[in-house]
């Protein structure tokens, strides 16, 4: 979901939804509806009720999304993650439940704030990486961070977010997951997003990346762009915090954090040393002073205060290490969509050399208390050595001492070489190889049969059973009179039941009867989830007429019973025998391609023709499916020692050569240079197969209209 609060809501008037009364609409995003509801078996307290869109009730894709998004959320447990309270299905239609947040999210505090302080940002900022930490060491990559994706949750006067949405999330390990997204088909919001990301690869460097893009965006209401000279008007951070994130959003995920608790690590010293940064002597916040004030002397202080490298990963920093570093500005690319520029203030802007500027007046102020002040290192010096008094010429050197004191030498010097060339064993270059296995797409037309006399699907034969529906329908109609009977001479004739009388009687049920019958045998069939074969026929079983023709009688009434027969398959029993035809026809492509269950795609039936002695039709089916290749661990096994000691463009041409594998994917990477040999160790070559993403599309072959169905 993007937000728990909009301007946009629609009243639902207490409707019904299984287990939950809607209240009101809350949002509507790429999947599913958002709802205020009351939970009814929880004594009715309040939940955000997500929806699967009633227009991709059957899109495979966005189901296998959806039932991701709940499998992942259903696994995590953490305070700063919201839970999952259930996860169902009513009539088709997927939803989620988790609590109701009032606070918004982050993307509407920044819309409505602009950037936030530097204790604010700490407040925020450390929690969120805690939980995306968490979820890291649990193999699960979020891949979707951005301020819309967290909420801010107001609990007894502390603010606490939320993370939500995992809706594209990757589970590593997870072979059997349905695939949801591929190289160059990314889902997620670009400005937020890691270059590999378009690659197709999942890593915990992706979600790195989206934590520095938010962290800047909190401290300058901007996202991050290239360096640039630093102007007047460029959000200008200290040196750490600047170097945090810089970290975070290095174009090679070698160069960025390794984990979470890095990021976390790097970001509390940067944190301290700028709070505790300022005059000597000076406490970090000044009496009367709000945070953020506070926060920007710091920064204008900074080019008169040594500011500390941060590092990959944060040491201690020695004081004698610290130096006087230039000021680091980002560029900023502009005001995001969902952000809204303030006012510029009309205070006056103080001069260039003054303590304050026009981005002091603008900035909003918050009294958010500093937890405790940053203490500088302690230096610790090693005591001092007494000088030797000079030796006595007269002392005498022992010639053992000095063999022994040789041979010890020699030894360590054994020792260290023999240390040195196992590190470089150790730490030679090693391979990944990156490749997409092969897809192919299948579609064709199938032809089946269904035989009355079939009780049970045939797959290897391709026949269903051929189904018979019945219904009896009775219509009762009167009117007056118009014919004449019992005629004498001179007395006249009596008002009488003609044969015509019946005969309109009977034609007018008959029209009447004939849509009530064939309504009432479709809704079967659709009731049955089957499709109908051949005409629907309709017979009259009994009709009454009273009184009966050329009888006396000023009106007559005509009762009419007929009854209504249609042939028809289960369309379930259809779909197994496709599969089956389906998967035959993937095992044709050759070993190693297995059939993508959820990629299954059937068309609409065709009836060509129905024996009218036997009952046996004939069916032509339109259907198609995407075939994936699957390595074995043996297959790469081999294929490494295949690999050993190659030149890269001979291990490239024979990895194209390969079945199975798509050789416009194939890429080489070497852990450090750039290598020209592939490593003379098997060991050192791993493949990491792209992961699986969003499937190709299967056409379906058209097929003319049924005229065989009545």
């Amino acid at each position: 979901m993007r937000e728990q609060s909009g301007t946009t809501m629609e009243e639902t008037s207490g409707e019904r939804f299984g287990n939950y009364k809607l209240v009101k609409r809350i949002d509507v995003g790429g999947m599913g509806e958002v709802y205020l509801a009351h939970q009814l078996t929880a004594f009715g307290r309040q939940v955000a009720i997500k929806i699967i869109r009633s227009d991709l009730v059957h899109d495979i894709t966005a189901r296998a999304r959806f039932l991701r998004e709940a499998e992942v959320s259903a696994h995590l447990k953490h305070e700063h993650i919201l839970p999952l309270y259930d996860f169902g299905e009513v009539e088709g239609r997927l939803f989620l439940v988790t609590p109701y947040i009032e606070g918004g999210t982050l993307a509407t505090r920044l819309k409505n704030r602009g950037s936030l302080s530097l204790s604010e940002t700490h407040k925020l900022f450390a929690p969120l990486v805690q939980a995306v930490g968490y979820v890291h060491r649990r193999g699960v990559i979020h891949r979707d961070l951005k301020p819309t994706n967290i909420m801010l949750d107001t609990e007894d006067g502390e603010l606490y977010i939320r993370l939500i949405d995992f809706g594209i999330a990757s589970l590593q390990g997870h072979s059997a997951s349905p695939p949801l997204t591929t190289a160059g088909h990314e889902m997620g919001t670009v400005a937020y997003m890691a270059p590999e990301r378009l690659s197709g690869i999942a890593a915990p460097s992706n979600d790195i990346f989206s934590l520095g893009v938010i962290l800047h965006q909190m401290l300058t209401g901007h996202m991050p762009t290239p360096p640039e000279p630093p102007t007047s008007s460029a959000p200008r951070l200290p040196q750490p915090l600047a170097q945090v994130v810089q970290n975070c959003i290095a174009t090679d995920p070698a160069e960025r954090y390794d984990t979470a608790d890095d990021l976390l690590k790097s970001f509390e010293q940067a944190y301290q040393f700028v709070m505790g940064q300022g005059k000597p002597g000076s406490p970090p916040s000044l009496p009367g002073t709000s945070s953020l004030t506070t926060n920007r002397l710091a920064l204008d202080e900074q080019e008169h205060t040594p500011l500390p490298p941060i590092s990959r990963p944060v040491s201690s920093v020695h004081a004698s290490s610290i130096s006087r570093p230039e000021v680091v500005s980002l560029a900023n690319s502009g005001v995001l969509p969902s952000m809204s520029q303030e006012k510029p203030s009309s205070t006056p802007r103080a001069s260039q050399s003054g303590r304050f500027s026009s981005d002091d007046y603008n900035a909003p102020t918050t009294s958010l208390e500093v937890s405790q002040q940053y203490k500088a290192p302690q230096i610790s010096r090693p005591p001092l050595l007494k000088p030797r008094p000079p030796r006595s010429p007269r002392e005498k050197r022992n010639p053992l001492l000095l063999i022994l004191f040789s041979a010890s030498l020699l030894v360590l010097l054994l020792i260290g070489g023999l240390l040195f060339y196992g590190y470089q064993v150790a730490t030679a270059a090693s391979v990944s190889i990156n490749f997409a296995p092969q897809v192919r797409v299948l579609s064709q037309v199938f032809s089946l049969k269904a035989d009355p006399r079939t009780k049970q699907p045939d797959l290897a034969q391709g026949v269903v059973p051929g189904l018979v529906l019945t219904t009896v329908k009775t219509g009762q109609k009167s009117a007056p009179t118009t014919g004449q009977v019992n005629c004498l001479i001179f007395i006249g004739c009596d008002d009488g039941v003609s044969q015509e009388d019946e005969n309109n009687l009977v034609n007018q049920l008959e029209q009447s009867l004939r849509p009530e019958i064939t309504s009432a045998l479709q809704g079967m069939i659709s009731a049955a989830r089957g499709t109908q074969i051949g005409p629907i026929n309709i017979s009259t079983q009994k009709r009454t007429t009273s009184p009966p023709v050329n009888a006396p009688g000023k009106t007559v009434q005509v009762t009419l019973i007929q009854q209504g027969s249609v042939g028809y398959i289960l369309d379930e029993q259809v779909k197994q025998v496709v599969q089956k035809k389906l998967a035959s026809a993937v095992t044709q492509l050759g070993p190693g391609f297995q059939m993508v269950e959820s990629t299954v795609s059937i068309g609409r039936l065709v009836i060509t023709g129905v024996d009218a002695q036997s009952g046996l039709a004939s069916i032509n089916v339109p259907a198609g499916v995407v075939a994936r290749y699957q390595f074995t661990s043996d297959q790469l096994q081999k294929l490494s020692t295949d690999l050993v000691g190659k030149s890269v463009s001979a291990a490239q041409a024979l990895l194209k050569n390969v079945p199975g594998i798509d050789p416009a994917s194939v890429s080489i990477h070497f852990s450090s240079g750039d290598g020209s040999t592939m490593p003379d160790n098997a060991q050192r070559i791993k493949f990491i197969p792209l992961e699986p993403g969003t499937p190709p599309t299967v056409p379906l072959t058209p097929l003319p209209t049924n005229k065989t169905t009545g």
